[in-house]
């Protein structure tokens, strides 16, 4: 038998409006919706979580993807996967 914890999550109106529509235009429910995005979350490197966590640099031109590889290489020259 799966063991499963649960976890209480607050979210505004809108950001609930937007999970509703997201899981029907998916055809799932908000709570396998969500538990995916979590295991998807857990299975990143640490400079991908701090990305999200964190937020991207407000003063840069550059893209996200370009920012992330930026992190990436540097968590690799430090050793830090």
């Amino acid at each position: 038998m799966v063991k499963r914890c649960i976890v209480r999550l607050h979210l505004d109106a809108d950001e609930h409006y937007s999970l509703e529509l997201i899981s029907e235009r998916r055809g799932t429910t908000k709570v396998q919706l969500l538990s995916r995005l979590i295991l998807w979350f857990v299975k990143q490197r640490e400079a991908i979580q701090n990305s999200i966590l964190q937020g991207t640099r407000q003063n840069s031109d550059s893209s996200l993807s370009e920012q992330l590889l930026e992190q990436l290489a540097s968590a690799h020259a430090l050793g830090n996967n």
